[in-house]
């Protein structure tokens, strides 16, 4: 009795051995169909997907049916140059193509629900990581285009996210997405020159995310739960290799709907005495610095729906931009627009809801043609705060405000209100405030340079209000200048020049003067300019300094050389 059960489990456990062999061998045999199957699909697809654009190659690819697991290593997607130059010349060119090269990516819980009819078809996967990819996109967005007869073009069409997806399946859903190491390339391409941005060191990490192919239909064609980026750097290289613009470390968080930059510079590789004469426009010369931009509260959704960035709020901090004008160098007319201009036609409708910027500082420097330094204008410490800030009309006398406070010359307590309109129709700024105390002297380093030979010996201003209203063509200017102990230097004439300007507001005995004038702007210059020559014609109508006056000064400085001549 004991023989045969023996008999019986050694039966069993050959059986047991040799079904576990078959299984083995047939789990070999199915892995190794299934790599060929794999690589020769996926190889094949890609190249019928992009019209023979791209060809992919891959190295180790290793498939575990127990975990749903598929490891892929070295994988390349190449660009094919015969193809590329085929299309060039039926000016078919896509709007985007380029390189990818990706160290490894290793999916986990693949299910493919399958039905005859690709809209019923689910790709599932609980979790895709993609480690080291090397991305280059070129961008043909300017159209690089050969000479061929337009009759003969045949385009091939951008496709969406779902629109690529439709002809497998109806959904791709992934419970978590990571990348990690990842370096961006991308080449905006035209005729003249190429724009060029790196992003390095790439992470992040999206959960729940999805793409549905009939999406098009609701408005959802991509969803992610939760999604962090986290880019370490970035450099963009603009054309004729003028400026560069770079950040440190860029961090989104879509389930806080955050977004922060660090260390922005905008910076000229050309000093900037050199910059008119080197730049082939002779623009003005400018470097700008942030400290940090963090924009609360995105809406993702409304952009995707409406195109329009909707945001809670708006916070800068630490901001230097400096600007430097050549006014030795003739320029081409060309007219600026005011900065107003420039929020009211921004290419993307906006609307955010509170904006902050601090430590903000502004140095204007403007050479003048028969200088030999330049002026200088600086605004220092400066706050500003936006309780609404759009580009969206609503009304036809709809207004940013601003409130700002800082420093002139790092000297006078600055306190103002800024208007300026959203309606691209209406054309009326106002700007209100006042000045604390400062000594005068502080004014020297843009009066010297900008309207010689005026300088400042001595002089303290007590207070300064001022109510501008204007546009972009003029600005009428209501004053008061409070101040005393004025005196100037004109060089030989500073004798007359005394007699002429108003040592003290108010006078001895009298009442406080207020004036009124007019700025007529020159078109050809920046808003930072037209600010600096509305304060310095009320102050010059203060001073008594008129135009008339002035006028008599430069005469009799200029007959007096004459007659030394003689």
């Amino acid at each position: 009795m004991n023989s045969k059960r023996s008999k019986k489990r050694i039966k069993t456990g050959i059986f047991i051995v040799v079904l576990v062999a078959v299984i083995g061998l047939l789990n070999i045999f199915l892995i190794a169909e299934a790599k060929k199957i794999a690589r020769n699909r996926l190889i094949k697809h890609v190249g019928l997907v992009t019209d023979g654009l791209y060809s992919l190659d891959f190295g180790n690819l290793d498939i575990n049916l127990q975990n749903a697991s598929v490891d892929l290593k070295d994988i390349t997607l190449n660009l094919n140059q015969k193809r590329l130059n085929e299309l060039y010349r039926v000016d078919s060119l896509p709007k985007f193509y380029g390189y990818l090269k990706i160290d490894k990516i290793s999916l986990e819980g693949v299910a493919f629900i399958y039905r005859k009819k690709p809209e019923n078809r689910k790709l599932l996967c609980r979790r895709i990581d993609i480690i080291r990819p090397q991305i280059t996109v070129i961008d043909n967005a300017q159209g690089i285009k050969s000479k061929h007869p337009k009759d003969t073009v045949v385009k091939v069409p951008n496709k969406t996210p779902y629109e690529m997806i439709a002809p497998y399946f109806e959904l791709l859903s992934v419970s978590k997405i990571r990348m990690e190491e990842g370096v961006l390339h991308f080449y905006s391409e035209n005729k003249q020159d190429t724009t060029r941005i790196i992003l390095h060191n790439i992470h992040f990490q999206a959960d729940e995310f999805r793409i549905d192919s009939l999406s098009d239909k609701n408005l959802h064609c991509l969803y992610s739960q939760d999604f962090q980026l986290a880019v370490d750097s970035t450099a963009i290289h603009f054309p004729n290799h003028l400026y560069t613009l770079r950040s440190g470390k860029i961090e989104v968080d879509l389930n806080d709907s955050l977004l922060q930059i660090n260390d922005v510079s905008y910076v000229s590789k050309i000093p900037k005495w050199e910059f008119a004469y080197r730049d082939p426009k002779h623009s003005d010369w400018m470097d700008l610095r942030i400290g940090t931009i963090e924009l609360k509260g995105l809406h993702i959704q409304k952009w995707m729906t409406e195109k329009r960035l909707f945001l809670d709020s708006l916070f800068v901090s630490s901001v230097h931009f400096r600007n430097y004008k050549n006014q030795k160098i003739i320029t081409p007319p060309k007219k600026v627009p005011m900065i107003y201009e420039t929020v009211q036609h921004f290419p993307v409708p906006f609307s955010i809801n509170y904006v902050k910027a601090s430590d903000l500082n502004v140095f204007y420097e403007e050479l003048a043609k028969k200088g030999a330094k330049p002026g200088l204008i600086k605004f220092t410490k400066m706050e500003g705060i936006f309780d609404g800030f759009t580009n969206i009309v609503s009304s036809p006398k709809q207004v940013n405000k601003l409130t700002a406070t800082g420093r002139l010359m790092n000297r006078g307590l600055i306190q103002a209100e800024l208007s300026f309109p959203v309606d691209p129709t209406n054309d009326q700024a106002r700007i209100t405030g006042t000045l604390g105390p400062m000594n005068m002297i502080s004014f020297n380093s843009i009066i010297e340079p900008m309207a010689p030979p005026l300088r400042i010996k001595s002089g303290f201003i007590e207070g300064l209000d001022f109510d501008i209203v204007g546009g972009k063509e003029k600005a009428d200017i209501d004053m008061c200048l409070y101040y005393n102990h004025l005196s100037v230097d004109i060089g030989l004439l500073s004798l007359i020049a005394d007699g002429l300007i108003e040592r003290d507001n108010p006078k001895p005995g009298k009442e406080l003067r207020r004036v009124h004038a007019e700025h007529i702007r020159d078109p050809y210059h920046s808003s930072f300019n037209y600010l600096w020559k509305i304060y310095f014609a009320g102050i010059k109508e203060t001073l008594g300094y008129t135009e008339k006056r002035q006028k008599n000064i430069e005469w009799a400085i200029k007959e007096y050389h004459t007659l030394k001549k003689k």
